[in-house]
């Protein structure tokens, strides 16, 4: 959290996000994406997740297999 707070006030452009909310509980989580949506609407966010709850707020997703990129599209046609 203070990563991304550091991040929002630095102006960044690119984030990136390795598992970064997976020990937080769902309703923190949805507080989190929402302020993502909110305040960081002109950067590039890549963020590694695995809950489907929290992909399907995304433009974009790249589905990795054996560290290749085997799929990238948008949500509704992935999911």
């Amino acid at each position: 959290l203070i990563a991304m707070a550091r991040a929002l006030l630095q102006c960044s452009t690119i984030i990136g996000l390795d598992e970064a909310m997976s020990s937080i509980d769902f309703a923190t989580d949805a507080k989190i994406q929402t302020t993502i949506q909110e305040e960081f609407t002109q950067l590039l966010l890549l963020r590694v997740v695995y809950q489907l709850q929290t992909m399907i707020n995304y433009n974009c997703l790249i589905i990795l297999d054996k560290g290749r990129i085997a799929e990238f599209d948008m949500p509704p046609h992935l999911l």
